[in-house]
C-alpha cells in the first residue's frame, strides 16, 4: 500500500502538531507492506528517526493564508510528480486543510481512485483565530473558513478525529455526518519520557530538595490563560512557603507573567526557564512533585487531547489538570487531580492539599497511549 502524509508543518518544531506527525511518520515507516511517502513544510533538519524516509519539503508557513493556498498549489503538483512511480492509494491530510485541497485536486484531476482521509485533531479554525488575534474581520474569517472545511470535507473518503466531543462538534458545525470515522489520541513517546534519576533541575535552578516543586511544561501563550496559575499560587505560598513554581517553554506571553509574577511578590518563588532542549523536558518533569496542565474552558481547548498529560505521567509525576470535558476524558484512562477550571481557590486549595491525593500509575494504560500503539490502531482501521 502506497500512503503519502501531508500537513502544512515542518518536521524538526515541538509544537502538538509537529510531534503527532513525526511519530506517526516515524512507526507508520516501520508497518511491512506499508510504503510511506512524505509531502510537508520545509524543515531545518530531517529527525533522525525519519533519515531513510523520502520527503518532499515545500517552503511555506502554517499561520498565513496565502501561504496555505500556496501549499495546497505546491502539494498538488508534488503528488502529480511522484504519482507515476508511486500512485499513492492513500492520501493522509492533516489538518489544516491546505493538505486536503491539494488533496482533492489531485484526486479530481489526476487520479481518482486515491483515498483522501482527513486527520483532525483540534479544532484548529478557532485555534487559529485565538492565535491570530484578529481585531476586525472575524466574522468574515471564520465564515469563509468554516465554508471552506465543509466543502473539503464533503470531498474526503474518511476522517480520524481526536475525541469523540470534537466530531460531534465539527458535524453540529458543518451539518453533516462525517463517516466513516475513528478516534485516534494524542500519544506519549514512552522511551523519551520515562522517570528520570537525581536532582538535575533543582541544581541548576537553585531549588532546595526540601521545596515542593510545582511545573508546567509548553507554550506560553495567553490564550491558555497561565495568570491563572499565578494567581493560585499566590494564594499556595501565603499557606506555605516551601512551595516553589516553574514555568518551562517559551511563548508571546512570557515577558507579561514574569512582570506580573514580579508585582505579586512571587519573584522568589517561580521560576521562568525559557526555552529548554526538547530531550531534557523529562528531565524537568521527572524533578516535579506535582505537574499542572492548566487549559481555561474554551471551545478551542475543550475537545483536545493534550500529550502534555501523557508525558507527565510517563514521567512518573502526578498530574493536576483543569477539570475541562478534554481532561475529563483523559481521566478515566490516567490518573490526575482535577480542579474547578475558573475556580483559583480551587486549584490552591489540592496544590496545598496533594499529598491526600491517591495516585496510581498505570503502566498498561500509558502503553495504549505509545506512539507504537496509534499507528498500528490507525491501519487495522
Amino acid at each position: 500500500m502506497n500512503v503519502v502524509l501531508t500537513q502544512n508543518v515542518s518536521l524538526d518544531n515541538h509544537l502538538a502538531l509537529s510531534t503527532y506527525l513525526r511519530n506517526i511518520a516515524k512507526y507508520l515507516s516501520r508497518i511491512d507492506g506499508l510504503n510511506l511517502q512524505l509531502i510537508v513544510q520545509e524543515s531545518t533538519v530531517i529527525p533522525e528517526e525519519l533519515s531513510d524516509a523520502e520527503v518532499y519539503m515545500i517552503r511555506s508557513d502554517t499561520y498565513s493564508v496565502g501561504e496555505n493556498l500556496r501549499f495546497s498549489w505546491q502539494l498538488f503538483k508534488a503528488l502529480k510528480e511522484i504519482s507515476g512511480r508511486f500512485p499513492p492509494d492513500i492520501i493522509h491530510c492533516l489538518y489544516p486543510n491546505s493538505s486536503v485541497l491539494g488533496a482533492v485536486m489531485f484526486k479530481r484531476l489526476a487520479m481518482p481512485r486515491t483515498k483522501i482521509v482527513y486527520d483532525i485533531r483540534s479544532p484548529w479554525i478557532e485555534n487559529s483565530l485565538a492565535r491570530l488575534d484578529m481585531r476586525r474581520g472575524i466574522k468574515v474569517y471564520r465564515g469563509l473558513a468554516y465554508l471552506s472545511e465543509a466543502v473539503l470535507a464533503r470531498l474526503a473518503d474518511s476522517f480520524i478525529f481526536i475525541t469523540e466531543g470534537l466530531k460531534e462538534k465539527y458535524e453540529d458545525m458543518l451539518k453533516m455526518k462525517m463517516e466513516p470515522s475513528i478516534l485516534i489520541p494524542s500519544g506519549v513517546d514512552l522511551d523519551l519520557f520515562s522517570r528520570k534519576g537525581g536532582t538535575f533541575v533543582r541544581g541548576r535552578y537553585g531549588i532546595d530538595g526540601d521545596n515542593i516543586l510545582v511545573g508546567y511544561v509548553g507554550v506560553l501563550s495567553r490564550e491558555r490563560e497561565l495568570d491563572f496559575s499565578l494567581k493560585a499560587f499566590h494564594e499556595v505560598v501565603s499557606g506555605d512557603d516551601r512551595y516553589r513554581l516553574m514555568m518551562v517553554g517559551e511563548g508571546e506571553d512570557k515577558r507579561r507573567l514574569e512582570k506580573l509574577s514580579r508585582s505579586m511578590g512571587l519573584g522568589d518563588y517561580v521560576c521562568f526557564t525559557g526555552e529548554v532542549d526538547h530531550d531534557e523536558v523529562p528531565w524537568f518533569i521527572s524533578d516535579f512533585d506535582l505537574a499542572l496542565c492548566h487549559l481555561p474552558n474554551r471551545f478551542n481547548f475543550r475537545f483536545s487531547f493534550p500529550m502534555k498529560v501523557l508525558e507527565y505521567s510517563s514521567c512518573g509525576t502526578r498530574v493536576m489538570a483543569s477539570d475541562i470535558p478534554a481532561h475529563e476524558e483523559i481521566s478515566k484512562s490516567i490518573p490526575m487531580m482535577l480542579y474547578k477550571a475558573d475556580d483559583v481557590h480551587d486549584l490552591s486549595r489540592k496544590i496545598l492539599e496533594h499529598e491526600s491525593f491517591e495516585w496510581v500509575e498505570d503502566k498498561r494504560a500509558l502503553n495504549s497511549f505509545s506512539w507504537e500503539n496509534i499507528a498500528r490502531d490507525m491501519t487495522l482501521n
